[in-house]
């Protein structure tokens, strides 16, 4: 019987914890883009794993442990109270004593506590980014600054940790110097009544007995809410995170049968409240079908254009349609269906080949997989892995060269098959050869598209229906290539003159 509130208690608290971090973790998923480009991963994975853990401890206390003690000392107290008030005052008393003592040395404890868990926030973030940017120590040769490093803040996080080790000790003799004068108190007062008459030598013992038991209830007690008080220093910084609140509001409008219109009208967007705009009162007319080519030196607004297209950001003044719609007003399965992207450096899943290919469609079939991994040129190196498309592809790609994971991403937009689709320096990491190959399979990708291809390679997109030049987060000229080039003293046509290869320097 006695298992039974145990397998309760493990189980309820089994559902809570896997029922808080989905929540958690849908939370971060809605979070936007800013939080993710600002958050650290490593510090974040410190954040939930300290939790899990102490909710689970919470859970424990409360439900389980606290209230069994807490009974159990009331019944000592109850002891006392019936066979000797005087052994009762004590209790009381020494009780008073030990409120302030547990108090002020919890206190003390729990800001260690925070200490600790800031550098153990610290040396997590080094490791993960160790990981991740492996090849950036490898490059640089910056292994022993690295390992130094990382010295420094498992010091310092152990400088931490010894001084929140001395608070508990600090708490314990603090509560030991306590006890000795409570026991001698009742051994004191349950004597007197002895020697007068009051009680008998078994209840003189029995008393005894309750005063060590009851300093070991109340020693449990302390712990307990001492280990409470840090559960719940854990499982704040954890529980904080479902306060974060979706950077965008998701419209309520579907998209039905796009046509793929874009209207982009005085469109403005600034990364700060105080900082300069890094797009200017942008008006782009996109018709369906359209070849829409932005050109310009890096800083000139393109991706962040891209980006705000995605809806990854909202403008901060103006807006952007989608067949007469506001972006702002479209659900966000409605819009990532009608626009996708192909970026220049993609991010991939530490999966298969396959999963990666067919990621953007839940019944993608081996057939429709076979055919996109055709189309972006990537049928010849597959069939050359001993795994094929069950092949691992590693942390973000890694174990792909640049062009293979480009290739991949081409595949990807095959099976999305978006109406609206961008191309963000979609070939630059191919070489002349290879390009030429996806230079066709991205015509067959964008037929019955509207196509916005963001270039620094001006010979890709020269036959472009129009390429909107950009300069400053605004657009500088609009035209055809023929029509760019033939003016006197046009940017495109001075940046056509300083190519080096075809890439703008």
């Amino acid at each position: 019987l006695e298992e039974v509130p145990d397998q309760l208690h493990g189980l309820f608290s089994t559902y809570v914890k896997t029922d808080i971090l989905k929540e958690v973790l849908d939370k971060l998923r809605t979070a936007g883009f800013t939080y993710h480009t600002e958050k650290a991963s490593g510090k974040l994975l410190s954040k939930m794993k300290r939790g899990d853990g102490a909710l689970s401890t919470y859970l424990n206390i409360s439900l389980k442990d606290m209230p069994k003690v807490v009974i159990e000392t009331m019944v000592a107290l109850g002891a006392f109270i019936f066979f000797s008030w005087k052994a009762a005052l004590a209790l009381v008393l020494f009780i008073l004593v030990l409120i302030p003592i547990a108090y002020f040395g919890i206190r003390y404890n729990i800001k260690c506590r925070e200490r600790t868990n800031l550098a153990e926030d610290e040396v997590s973030k080094l490791q993960v980014d160790n990981l991740i940017a492996f090849e950036n120590v490898l490059f640089f040769g910056k292994e022993r600054k690295e390992k130094q490093e990382f010295k420094r803040k498992v010091g310092t996080l152990v400088e931490n940790d010894i001084k929140y080790l001395w608070s508990f000790r600090y708490l314990n003799l603090s509560v030991e110097a306590a006890i000795l004068p409570f026991l001698l108190s009742i051994a004191w007062f349950s004597f007197m009544d002895l020697q007068a008459g009051t009680i008998n030598a078994g209840t003189f013992l029995l008393l005894l007995t309750f005063g060590i038991q009851i300093i070991d209830k109340l020693w449990w007690l302390i712990y307990m809410a001492r280990e409470y008080v840090k559960a719940h220093t854990d499982l704040k910084d954890y529980l904080s995170l479902l306060e974060v609140r979706p950077a965008l509001v998701e419209g309520k409008l579907p998209l039905h049968e796009p046509i793929g219109a874009v209207t982009i009208t005085d469109l403005s967007f600034s990364y700060s409240a105080k900082g300069n705009n890094a797009l200017d009162h942008l008006n782009i007319d996109i018709a369906p079908r359209e070849t829409i080519a932005l050109v310009g030196k890096s800083g000139g607004g393109k991706t962040t254009l891209a980006k705000l297209l995605m809806r990854l950001y909202d403008p901060t003044s103006g807006s952007i349609s989608f067949d007469g719609v506001n972006i702002k007003d479209l659900t966000f399965a409605s819009l990532r269906k009608t626009i996708g992207i192909v970026p220049q450096e993609p991010i991939l899943f530490n999966n298969t080949i396959a999963y990666n290919i067919c990621y953007p469609k839940d019944a993608c079939t081996e057939r429709e997989m076979k055919d996109a991994a055709a189309k972006a040129q990537l049928t010849e190196f597959i069939s050359a892995l001993p795994k094929g498309y069950d092949t691992i592809v590693g942390e973000r790609g890694i174990k792909l060269s640049g062009g293979q994971k480009q290739r991949l991403a081409i595949a990807r937009a095959f099976i999305h098959d978006p109406k609206i689709i961008i191309f963000d320096e979609a070939t630059s990491q191919l070489d002349s050869e290879n390009e030429k190959y996806i230079q066709e399979a991205l015509d067959v990708l964008k037929k019955d598209k509207t196509t916005i291809i963001i270039a620094h390679r001006l010979s890709t997109i020269m036959h472009a229906d129009r390429i909107v030049v950009m300069k400053d987060g605004g657009i500088e000229e609009i035209g055809t290539h023929k029509e760019l080039l033939s003016k006197d003293s046009g940017l495109y046509k001075r940046l056509w003159g300083m190519q080096v290869g075809g890439v703008i320097e």
